[in-house]
């Protein structure tokens, strides 16, 4: 007993750093959608990249963005590879495997819309004229109730913005559901002017939370977390930081 016991000291001691390394890091799972993420000339800009470091150093925690699809980031919280995801809609589905920070961070008030060709002969001036199209959405990402469970609608998933926009432009896909304000910094200006905007339009806002999965180790620090945002809620830090211009 006295040899377990020596043979398991060291053997704990040397697990030891890895573990203080690995709760020292808030690894934040980031899907590129301007302007709340992007990668310019190599460095992460955008709101959810600047609130992240915000909350890391009120922590004084570092910070980790692991690039994703949406779809993966998903994956990656239910399996605690990444600890944090911001920005992002409540579900019943999502909260099985994620922690949701109250309060919110944001209020979006911007318009989901969809977008189609001028060249196309398709009017979508209410959301049973998009029972006959072909629509592009991006894997992973949710948008409002009545969509994303409509089983009805032809629906085709697509791993980023800017593949769903080639699709739309090569006549792949009649339609693409998406926030005008993350479809802009994607396009040139020449292409962005073959696109048209549906007359129907989802107006309702929403909230985007920040969220902490169940897998990570920062579910001890839930509280932490919340505190730190009704803190600059209330200071109007988080206005200020979150949305700057870049």
């Amino acid at each position: 007993m006295k040899l377990l016991s020596f043979l398991i000291f060291p053997l704990t001691l040397a697990l030891l750093p890895t573990l203080v390394q690995a709760n020292d890091a808030i690894n934040v799972a980031t899907y590129i959608e301007p302007p709340f993420a992007d990668k310019v000339n190599g460095k992460f800009v955008g709101r959810n990249i600047r609130l992240s470091k915000l909350i890391a150093k009120k922590l004084n925690k570092k910070v980790n963005f692991i690039t994703c699809p949406m779809a993966r980031c998903i994956l990656m919280m239910q399996s605690g590879q990444a600890d944090m995801i911001v920005s992002v809609l409540k579900t019943d589905e999502r909260e099985e495997i994620l922690t949701y920070i109250e309060p919110g961070i944001n209020f979006q008030k911007q318009p989901i819309s969809f977008f189609t060709l001028h060249t196309n002969k398709v009017e979508i001036n209410s959301f049973e004229d998009l029972k006959s199209l072909i629509i592009g959405q991006v894997r992973g990402a949710r948008y409002f109730e009545k969509f994303d469970n409509n089983n009805e609608l032809t629906k085709v998933k697509i791993t980023t913005r800017s593949q769903m926009i080639k699709m739309l432009l090569k006549g792949r896909i009649d339609v693409f559901i998406a926030r005008e304000e993350s479809i802009r910094p994607l396009i040139d200006k020449y292409n962005y002017q073959k696109l048209r905007i549906a007359q129907y339009q989802y107006l309702t806002p929403v909230t985007g939370y920040i969220a902490i999965s169940k897998n990570s180790y920062l579910q001890q620090d839930i509280q932490k977390f919340s505190s730190i945002i009704k803190q600059i809620k209330d200071s109007g830090e988080l206005d200020k930081v979150y949305y700057k211009k870049l």
